[in-house]
């Protein structure tokens, strides 16, 4: 039977996760240890608990109180479960961002925390082998390249006739594990001490592993090769073929300026 002017302990799970953010994840409020109590409680979404004391009691005691009613529901191991799963959370974000001793760090704290949690430590191994894993060279540029296909002119047999082909629309270097929309990664990255020396041994390379359609060229004497079917200024264009079918040796002409991406 309640005393007079007794009251439940009640708590309720918070969901906000800035509140979350500061480590609270039980709200407690007494309610009256009566039907209208019961009924306000349960509107108000609150879960009852074992604990009925004087209400004097709670307002003088109320940390104590909190206290010793979460060890008694069990609800300061599930505290600290819930707290383990907020630092696993904010840990993969930072691995994300590779801030792998700041991860390491957070995980490391919702081990002690709650030990048997599985995700923190899964996570906490997978910290640990990229850590180990050489950092990515900050030098390392990747050709990225944009394939179309598309129709061009070429010469048979005296004749121009009309074909279709895969044709290089446009390449750039960018760093490392970059993208840009449009574009796909082509062969293995380089240092760009590579790329400055070896730049139209990697366009031609691609032309001619891909064997995409080139336009013969040709300025007064010379003839070349342009990586895309339109002559560069002061070039002019003799036909197109494919990349593999072209038999004398000319030169290719590429980019005046090596297309790198910061």
């Amino acid at each position: 039977m309640a005393l007079p002017n007794s009251v439940r302990v009640y708590y309720q799970v918070i969901d906000d996760p800035r509140e979350r953010a500061q480590g609270r994840f039980f709200r407690f409020q007494t309610f009256e240890e009566s039907d209208a109590g019961q009924r306000a409680a349960r509107s108000a979404r609150f879960l009852p608990t074992t604990r009925v004391l004087a209400r004097v009691e709670f307002e003088r005691n109320r940390e104590a109180v909190v206290r010793e009613t979460k060890r008694a529901m069990g609800l300061d191991r599930k505290e600290k479960e819930l707290q383990a799963d907020a630092w696993t959370k904010e840990a993969v974000t930072l691995m994300q961002s590779r801030k792998l001793q700041d991860a390491s760090r957070l995980l490391r704290q919702a081990i002690t925390a709650a030990p048997s949690h599985t995700g923190a430590r899964q996570a906490l191994t997978q910290v640990e082998r990229m850590m180990k894993e050489p950092a990515a060279s900050t030098d390392e540029y990747q050709l990225l390249v944009r394939i179309q296909s598309g129709s061009y002119e070429t010469k048979q047999a005296g004749r121009t006739v009309s074909r279709s082909g895969d044709i290089l629309a446009d390449y750039i270097f960018c760093p490392r594990g970059h993208s840009r929309s449009g574009f796909q990664p082509w062969s293995r990255p380089h240092r760009k001490l590579d790329i400055l020396r070896d730049h139209t041994k990697l366009v031609e390379a691609l032309l001619k592993e891909r064997n995409l359609v080139v336009a013969r060229i040709q300025r007064t004497e010379t003839k070349a090769l342009s990586w895309t079917k339109s002559a560069p200024a002061g070039w002019q264009i003799e036909d197109c073929c494919l990349f593999r079918e072209v038999r004398e040796p000319r030169r290719l002409v590429v980019k005046d300026k090596i297309p790198f991406q910061t």
